[in-house]
């Protein structure tokens, strides 16, 4: 059974509002365990396996792997400096 919260009119922090809002423990370690078995298949099978997650996620056939440079390039360019030296440094 689905139960309302309304939250209309409401002005909550994160906190007050993870508070409010209840989580499904179970479906979120649910969903940590199907990822982990999706990048492990990657880091198995490579390729393959990114193909095969793309038809089966997002229906997606026949299409190149690699980014485009000129893509990343763009990226880049229009990243907020500081995030940048942040990426750049980790």
């Amino acid at each position: 059974m689905l139960r309302t919260i309304d939250l209309r009119g409401r002005v909550l922090s994160p906190a007050e509002l993870l508070a409010v809002v209840p989580r499904a423990d179970s479906a979120r370690d649910e969903a940590l365990v199907i990822a982990a078995r999706i990048v492990d298949d990657v880091a198995v099978r490579g390729e393959e396996a990114l193909r095969e997650q793309a038809a089966q996620f997002d229906h997606v056939t026949d299409h190149a792997i690699a980014v485009p440079a000129s893509h990343l390039d763009e990226a880049l360019d229009s990243l907020d400096p500081g995030v940048r030296a942040a990426l750049e440094e980790a």
